[in-house]
């Protein structure tokens, strides 16, 4: 068995046509071998070097060209873009140009350096991509721009170093805008480096062949545009003046060059190796292909009669697979089971056959579940032959177009499915594509007859071919339903769903269109601003519903008190807007009238509301401006009758407030106040002034223990500027946080200067804390930083505060104030007496001093009540072991009845005023210092008042 297997195998092997033609080329190469000798051994050494020469140059022509038409495109893609930013430019938009830049994506495509825009002075005024440097960097120096600028067509420039490329060029491509005049307004340049992206990619292809490279030269200077990176082709150092009128061909050496203009500004250098090693193998390699070819012959002629009993078994093998090419599962013939070539083709083939039927039934399952898809989600595919103007539509496409199917659709005979206005619309979007390669997406509206009318969304996309755009291919839907869904949305948009008022963006639009018909008719109108008092406390304690109760009943009060014409809307929360119109033409009549209307709804809301089982009496605090005239714009409106408003809360509950210039006047002044402020802490006009805190034991006997921080603002053009004034200010605009940062520090480095000085070193320093101050976070932090970075002495630090920081939150009050008293830093009570704190927080504060406050010093010799206050002060910081200081001492008198109930320490102008550092530094030398703490304070109090 084993013999017969072998047989067959032999014999199988025997019958392969991969043997017997193999048979038949031994035989003919053997025949035809002394043919191969020399048949071109001496032909072809003579004409090498012709056809490499001429090889050499036609490739080098076909280069040159090939970049030529590249340069060519993009020096009219600059003029058209030149000529669109034309207007632009003219009207000096920086913005409009950037977002012309940046809507344009096509520009990276053509530069892939970018493109800048320049105005006449050669300076950027919008760049893309937005490179930093170049925004505002000046071009008029390069030689390129300067060209522009003259008067000339697209020039370009020598070459430069390129960002982000070593041995690479940037080129620079500038064309002047021209005004419809003539003139020259302005340059746009496009750069462009040597990239794959870029027009000179073709040259960089070159780079990669080891026995040539290709360089792009500078005409006028001989300088690399794109050097080859072959080095050691050609010898170093500045190359031979190049001619541009004709092609030169040179040998260097064992170098060919070959030298061709472009555009005429530069000249492509082409060099290949002409080593005569090279040349014996390409004239050897040429010979044994002529051999070859003569012994190929020789093989045709003798294989010519083998071949007709060798093709046999081929042939039928062929008839077969042709009848089975017309079935769809063809059946295995006997040649299945030959064991030669011709029965591992029939196999094979029968397998491929079987995946074909498959593939086949998928594909066709697959284009039907393409097509279900299509029309689930109505969308068709196209494809637009740009120059056949031929259109391709799938069949849902034809569908969605209600069009009857056809193989190809002239561009004319499509455009018909759409109105005029859709028409225009795609025509212009196609060309933008076909034109500057971007893409598209449009919403056409079709021809619907009498029925509701369809919209389509088109979206296309280009097929570049050689840098042109052959085809562009797209789909288009069916947008009618989404179209009227946001409709139904923008609709709802306008309306407050809780009282069925329109809203604010409503209210504006109906506003812009009321200052419009103002500025032509000159009718006066008013707005009402209408905000419930109380609001927030209603809903905190009734819950949401009962506070959506409150506002449908303000609703609908406000809704019956308009007249024809007036509007109504839900701006905020709980703030409603009434536009009032037609006032008349008399400003003054106008404004009576709309205070009248604003008072009589004032009136009318200030009323008992019935909220499901509950009454609840609301108000309504009403804020009213007229307008009118031409110019406004409808912020100033809404501005004036925010301040209006404001002020009717500020006033009290229920007061209703027509808005007068003072209000405004009084606005801008502290936005003045606050930006001078702001910059007044940049620029360091702010310091600090210290008053004396003294101690007085008798006659004769008075210490200066120590001194408060009072901040001081010394305007450069208006001078001093008092703390009554910008403190308010400083509080509410947040910038209280800064002065109080600025003081801490400034006093912080006064204690660190006077700790070194042996007579000061015992001085104290007061600094006002603010309760945003205070409460803010990492406020323990902040001071040990001020503290660790200046030096001061944390036991020379006191820190100020007052009884309203104390209302909220009085644990955090506690923990900070415990953290800063751990490393010696002290606390004063400022203002006491003047708050609402509880006298039980005294006891859960560590405080170590009480001031009594300068409006109960001013009246204790005058107002009973005020001195029985005083003595209770001292009683209590007697008592809870604290030290007593008064504050706003300025008579004696009052200093001998502070005396005689026990405090013996002082601050006012009886004593000194706040003076700078150098004049409270020259008082307290004069003054015989020591320290002194509270405990001694409270001793000499008692010892005093004995």
């Amino acid at each position: 068995m084993k013999g017969v297997a072998m047989w067959m195998r032999l014999r199988g092997i025997a019958q392969s046509l991969r043997v017997r033609l193999a048979a038949l080329i031994l035989l003919a190469f053997a025949g035809g071998g002394a043919v191969l000798g020399s048949a071109a051994w001496q032909e072809i050494q003579q004409q090498m070097s012709i056809h490499g020469v001429d090889e050499q140059e036609h490739a080098a022509v076909q280069l040159a060209q090939s970049i030529e038409r590249d340069v060519e495109f993009r020096k009219k893609s600059l003029e058209q873009v030149a000529t669109l930013v034309a207007p632009l430019l003219i009207r000096k938009n920086p913005e409009a140009l950037q977002d012309f830049l940046q809507a344009k994506p096509v520009f990276t495509g053509l530069f892939n350096g970018g493109v800048v825009m320049l105005g006449s002075n050669g300076t950027a005024l919008a760049a893309v991509p937005s490179v930093a440097g170049r925004l505002g960097a000046h071009y008029a120096d390069t030689d390129y721009v300067a060209a522009a600028l003259q008067g000339g067509g697209v020039a370009i420039g020598s070459p430069a170093a390129a960002r982000g490329s070593e041995g690479l060029s940037e080129i620079a491509m500038a064309a002047p805008v021209r005004a419809s005049s003539g003139a020259i307004v302005g340059v746009v340049v496009g750069f462009s480096y040597p990239a794959s992206t870029s027009f000179l990619s073709a040259i960089l292809d070159h780079q990669g062949q080891s026995d040539r490279h290709v360089s792009l030269l500078d005409a006028r200077t001989g300088k690399a545009v794109v050097p080859g990176r072959a080095q050691g082709m050609v010898p170093a150092g500045p190359r031979d003046p190049l001619s541009l009128k004709q092609l030169s061909t040179t040998e260097e050496g064992t170098k060919l060059v070959t030298r061709m203009p472009v555009s005429s500004t530069w000249v492509l250098e082409y060099v290949s190796s002409r080593e005569f090693e090279q040349q014996q193998s390409l004239a050897l390699r040429n010979r044994m292909l002529a051999a070859f070819g003569v012994g190929l012959a020789a093989v045709a002629l003798l294989a010519a009669g083998a071949s007709r009993i060798a093709l046999r078994p081929l042939q039928r093998a062929a008839s077969e697979l042709q009848d089975w090419s017309s079935a769809k599962a063809p059946e295995a013939s006997d040649l299945v089971s030959r064991v030669d070539d011709i029965g591992v083709l029939a196999r094979n083939f029968y397998r491929v056959a079987e995946r074909v039927t498959h593939a086949t039934e998928s594909l066709a399952k697959a284009t039907g579940l393409m097509e279900q898809a299509e029309t689930l989600a109505h969308v068709g595919a196209w494809e637009l032959d740009v120059r056949q103007q031929r259109l391709q539509w799938s069949r849902q496409a034809y569908r969605i177009h209600d069009i009857g199917e056809t193989h190809a659709l002239h561009w004319e005979q499509a455009v018909r499915a759409y109105t005029p206005q859709g028409r225009a619309t795609l025509e212009k979007a196609l060309g933008e594509t076909i034109r500057f390669g971007v893409g598209m997406d449009v919403e056409l509206e079709l021809h619907a007859g009498d029925e509701p009318s369809r919209w389509v969304r088109m979206v296309g996309k280009p097929v570049l071919e050689n840098g042109e755009v052959s085809k562009v291919v797209g789909a288009v839907q069916d947008v009618s339903k989404t179209r009227q869904d946001a409709r139904t949305i923008e609709l709802l948009a306008y309306r407050d769903s809780l009282t069925d008022l329109p809203n604010r963006r409503f209210l504006i639009d109906k506003l812009e269109a009321t200052l419009a018909a103002s500025a032509s008719s000159g009718n006066q109108f008013a707005l009402v601003a209408v905000d419930l008092d109380n609001f927030k406390s209603l809903n905190d304690s009734l819950g949401h519903y009962k506070g959506d109760l409150l506002l449908q009943a303000v609703a609908e009060t406000l809704r019956r008190s308009l007249a024809d014409g007036d509007i109504v809307a839900r701006v905020g929360p709980d703030e409603f807007m009434v536009l009032i119109v037609s006032l008349g033409q008399d400003a003054a009549l106008a404004s009576a009238r709309a205070g009248h209307r604003a008072e009589d709804m004032c009136r009318k809301l200030r009323q008992r509301y019935v909220l499901g089982r509950l009454h609840y009496h609301a108000t309504a605090s009403v804020g009213v401006v007229t307008f009118g005239g031409k110019g406004l714009a409808s912020e100033l409106p809404l501005k004036q009758v925010d301040l209006a408003l404001a002020q009717a809360k500020a006033s009290g509950a229920g007061l209703c407030v027509v808005f007068n210039p003072q209000m405004q006047v009084a606005l801008d002044r502290r936005v003045e106040l606050e930006a001078a402020m702001y910059q007044g802490l940049i620029n360091r006009e702010f310091s600090l002034h210290y008053q004396a805190q003294v101690v007085e034991r008798g006659p004769g006997d008075r210490t200066i223990v120590g001194a408060e921080a009072l901040i001081r603002w010394t305007h450069p053009e208006k001078g001093p500027i008092s703390p009554v004034e910008f403190i308010p200010v400083a509080e509410t605009s947040g910038l209280i946080l800064d002065i109080g940062r600025f003081t801490l520090q400034q006093a912080c480095q006064q204690l660190a200067k006077w700790s070194q000085d042996q007579v000061l070193a015992g001085l104290t320093v007061s600094v006002n804390v603010s309760a945003r101050q205070f409460h803010e976070e990492g406020f323990v932090e902040s001071v040990l930083q001020v503290l660790a970075h200046t030096g001061a002495p944390a036991r020379c630090l006191k820190l100020e505060l007052t009884e309203g920081m104390l209302v909220t939150n009085i644990e955090d009050v506690a923990i900070k104030m415990q953290a800063l008293k751990a490393i010696g830093v002290s606390f004063s009570l400022d203002d006491f007496g003047t708050g609402y704190s509880s006298l039980a927080y005294l006891k859960r504060l560590p405080l170590d001093q009480i001031k009594i406050d300068r409006s109960f010093v001013h009246g204790v010799l005058d107002d009973l009540n005020d001195a029985a206050i005083a003595r209770t002060i001292i009683g209590l910081a007697d008592s809870m072991g604290l030290s007593i200081i008064a504050e706003g001492v300025e008579t004696p008198a009052q200093r001998q009845f502070l005396a005689e109930e026990g405090c013996i320490a002082y601050q006012g102008y009886l004593f000194s005023r706040p003076l700078p550092c150098e004049q409270f530094e020259a008082l307290a030398l004069a003054e015989p210092l020591r320290l002194v703490s509270s405990h001694d304070l409270k001793d000499l109090g008692r010892v005093v008042a004995a």
